[in-house]
């Protein structure tokens, strides 16, 4: 078969013969045509762009050498190529098909990515993704703590007390802020149709807002010019506010959250917002990012799968094990629950008017926490109890030091036959508090 090889400035009319087809060249349209057959630009790929309705077929056995890109022609029903394929746009924006190498090269003169028929991606810029694996990606992206609501050690239920308050007391590291009493944020099973959350809570939506100090120490994520962006699964329109607590300053003042999803069939949407840091966020270890949510309509909104990650894509929600949330939450807040005292891997020592037990704590806290509820009781050498009586406490980050005055509780002093010290919970219950 004779390869093609048009005149290469034709006049109107001119004829072309090869392969038994005569073409002639329209000035006017600018095309040859066959036989007068439809143009040639209906049947073959145009090289300044076009859409083929078949397949493309590049030979592995192919040079590039066989047919000069200049005469080659393409069908657009399918074809087979002899050669290597390169689209380029006439600017530095190339991609590039290497068939003896196996590979595809997308560049822009700068940055670039190739995939090779070996299943390697090579990216010299950014990757940006919704999943890997069909899951979510590398660990640890998310930085609210208890985002899925899975550890409640406080309770189930929160009730504003008024005043512009931030009220810790139901779902770890989430607090209520609302200048109105009686405001709540309760737990409900109502969930997402995934089937990935156990639980969400649900907001009144009288009350201001919900939402949760993010810890900032040390190695600081939250730069000048980062971009990050939060989503949560929600049955109502949300809003979204975030600010530096130290200097006071929004990073985002309240801004309507985008839905990224349709709703499911229990009606939750994912809605996300993308926003970029305009300075650099203070680490000083006092400070910390508040974020928060409200809902903007009258109805009670029920949310869950809180996530705030580095990045323009909310990626899938991330799931971490259930003991490493526990322990995260656990530094900002801890029920002590058991009997503790001697004998049991605490230090006791005593005399007649005053005792103490120093207890290690299993997770480190981010401060010396408040210790609050629980009593001290003192068992004989049967084993028999005492009263109940109120302890005093001394914290670290890694311990709680329970110590007992006979000043602080009638002048009773500890009985001579004394075998052990006991904390306990004596209908109050024990509670260390390092939250922000």
């Amino acid at each position: 078969m004779t390869v093609l090889n048009f005149p290469a400035s034709p006049t109107d009319g001119q004829v072309y013969q090869a392969n038994n087809v005569t073409y002639t060249w329209d000035a006017t349209a600018g095309i040859w045509t066959a036989n007068s057959a439809a143009a040639l630009d209906d049947r073959f790929v145009n090289v300044s762009g076009d859409t083929m309705t078949g397949a493309l077929n590049v030979p592995a056995a192919a040079t590039g050498t066989e047919v000069p890109q200049s005469q080659q022609v393409v069908l657009k029903t399918g074809d087979t190529m002899a050669g290597d394929l390169t689209f380029n746009d006439g600017s530095s924006n190339v991609i590039d098909v290497d068939v003896a190498a196996g590979t595809v090269t997308a560049t822009d003169g700068t940055e670039s990515v190739v995939v090779s028929k070996g299943g390697t991606v090579v990216a010299t810029g950014d990757v940006q993704m919704t999943s890997l694996n069909s899951g979510q990606l590398a660990g640890f992206r998310n930085q609210l703590i208890n985002g899925d609501l899975r550890i409640w050690q406080r309770g189930t239920t929160s009730y504003a007390a008024g005043g512009s308050n931030f009220l810790y007391s139901s779902a770890d590291r989430w607090g209520l802020f609302s200048d109105t009493s009686g405001n709540s944020m309760a737990r409900s099973g109502t969930t997402p149709a995934n089937g990935e959350f156990r639980y969400s809570i649900s907001l009144d939506p009288a009350a201001s807002s919900m939402g949760q100090h993010v810890e900032i120490i040390g190695a600081n994520p939250y730069r000048s010019g980062t971009t990050w962006t939060v989503s949560v699964y929600s049955n109502q329109p949300l809003e979204f506010f975030c600010r530096e607590q130290l200097s006071g300053t929004s990073v985002v003042g309240w801004t309507a959250m985008t839905a990224s999803t349709t709703a499911d069939a229990n009606g939750f949407i994912r809605y996300t917002h993308t926003f970029t840091f305009a300075h650099d966020v203070d680490t000083t270890a006092t400070g910390y990012l508040e974020v928060l949510f409200r809902v903007p309509g009258t109805t009670i909104a029920r949310m869950t799968g809180f996530q705030l990650e580095p990045g323009s894509v909310a990626t899938p929600f991330e799931h971490r094990p259930t003991g490493i949330e526990q322990t995260l939450c656990e530094r900002y807040f801890q029920v002590v629950t058991g009997t503790h005292g001697g004998g049991y891997g605490y230090t006791v020592s005593r005399n007649s008017v005053s005792a103490l037990a120093s207890i290690m704590l299993s997770t480190e806290m981010r401060v010396s926490p408040t210790a609050s509820g629980g009593h001290i009781r003192f068992l004989d050498q049967t084993g028999t109890a005492g009263s109940n009586y109120i302890p005093a406490y001394t914290t670290t980050a890694n311990s709680v030091r329970v110590s007992y005055s006979s000043a602080d509780n009638g002048g009773y002093q500890i009985p001579a036959d004394t075998a052990e010290l006991q904390w306990i919970d004596g209908g109050s219950s024990r509670t260390l508090d390092a939250e922000l």
